[in-house]
């Protein structure tokens, strides 16, 4: 297939832009892009006018709350004005009683459809733990739908033995990584801490879920006598399967430690915006070498809103000039989150370039009035004119069809109506 008369933003350092272009595709990959004037179209090829659209990779979401895909709990929760670490506290008090058993298939499906309309193919998040969803479940429906998941439930003390004893898997896929969001650190005993570590050594990746470092030391100080850090480095979790979900209020010494570490550091500006934890450390992180990705959280499931976030938050806090702040966009979401999916998954990804992988997404524009304002080296500038003047139309996942016209190709009309009907069992 060539998608023809597009704007292609490569995220190759080598031609970033490719105005008036074309690219050529199929499920073996990339086979050539430039532009228009240089096409020779094979014989028998399919060809699409793009009609001055975007194609750009399709994205990683390296951190959505897959729980809210179907209602958003966190309004529940500022109704309260209830801010900080309790913030996030009360939201998971507040969800997970719910009756999961049934729902958790259904939310996986939703974030999976809400994802593909935002341009994504690669989806991290967690879950609530329920006996009756395995492994095996969420392998079919990732291959089902051609996307890559690494998605798992929130450990706490009272369900760490049930998830050590069921959540494991007996050989690698291309398409699903185990992983778990463990929550209340400093709560867990010196033998749970050691479960963690067994869930790691089983190929189960450890996310240690850390909105305020100082006040889980002060939690661990009160409880064990310990320094946080200390009890983790003494259970081993800082390996390379680990990583850190949010890193909010560290201290020098912690970044200093975790720096020589192996790990990713994910972040979310709006959701740290929203519930009242923000501290601008993106550029301190990465500053010391740290891998920093960048993730939706639990407001909605696309990327470039979520850039916006980014942008206006280390604006106001840090007054960052635009090339600081496209660095910082082009770190995050387009360098480290695709690092994240060659770890987990082995797949090259995120570079739009002759034989790379189809990963492609087509943006057509809003209106007849929808221009295209890009700058050679912004990536801030190519992501304002996505959220501006352009809808996500299409998109392939190693050439397959995942989205036609704004609509998931994969899911049937029965069960989108089978999830909405469930939706009653959240109230």
């Amino acid at each position: 297939m060539i998608i023809k008369n597009v704007n292609i933003f490569t995220n190759d350092q080598q031609l970033p832009f490719i105005k008036k272009g074309y690219i050529h595709f199929n499920d073996g990959g990339i086979k050539a892009l430039g532009t228009v004037a240089t096409m020779s179209t094979p014989s028998g090829e399919k060809v699409v006018d793009g009609h001055d659209g975007i194609v750009f990779p399709a994205l990683v979401n390296s951190h959505a709350s897959i729980y809210t895909s179907l209602k958003s709990f966190h309004d529940d929760v500022i109704v309260n004005n209830i801010a900080g670490i309790n913030f996030f506290k009360t939201l998971i008090e507040k969800t997970k009683d719910k009756t999961w058993d049934k729902l958790n298939l259904y939310t996986i499906k939703t974030a999976i459809a809400k994802s593909l309309s935002c341009g994504i193919t690669t989806l991290y998040g967690p879950i609530f733990y329920s006996e009756n969803l395995s492994i095996k479940a969420l392998q079919e429906i990732a291959h089902k739908h051609n996307i890559q998941l690494s998605i798992g439930p929130l450990v706490f003390k009272d369900n760490i033995n049930d998830v050590e004893e069921n959540w494991t898997m007996e050989k690698e896929d291309s398409f699903f990584h185990p992983t778990v969001y463990v929550v209340d650190l400093p709560y867990f005993s010196k033998e749970e801490l050691a479960s963690l570590k067994k869930l790691s050594l089983n190929g189960v990746d450890l996310n240690l879920v850390v909105l305020d470092m100082e006040e889980i030391d002060r939690e661990s100080l009160s409880l064990w006598g310990e320094h946080i850090i200390d009890r983790i480095i003494e259970a081993d979790l800082l390996s390379s399967g680990t990583s850190l979900i949010y890193g909010g209020n560290l201290s020098e010494t912690d970044k200093d430690i975790l720096a020589n570490r192996d790990l990713f550091v994910i972040k979310s500006s709006r959701s740290e915006l929203y519930s009242g934890i923000f501290e601008p450390n993106v550029s301190d992180l990465l500053g010391r070498g740290m891998k920093v990705c960048l993730g939706s959280g639990f407001l909605d499931f696309d990327m470039q809103n979520e850039v916006q976030a980014l942008i206006l938050a280390e604006r106001q806090s840090k007054h960052f000039s635009q090339r600081v702040l496209d660095y910082e966009v082009q770190k995050l979401l387009f360098t480290n989150n695709y690092k994240l999916l060659e770890k987990h998954f082995g797949k090259i990804s995120g570079v739009l370039r002759e034989g790379y992988p189809s990963d492609i997404v087509y943006a057509k524009k809003k209106n007849d009035f929808s221009c295209l304002e890009l700058l050679d080296t912004s990536y801030i500038s190519f992501m304002n004119n996505i959220l501006k003047a352009f809808d996500i139309s299409d998109l392939w996942s190693n050439g397959d069809k995942l989205l036609s016209n704004g609509k998931p190709t994969k899911f049937s009309n029965k069960e989108i109506k089978e999830i909405y009907k469930n939706v009653e069992l959240l109230d």
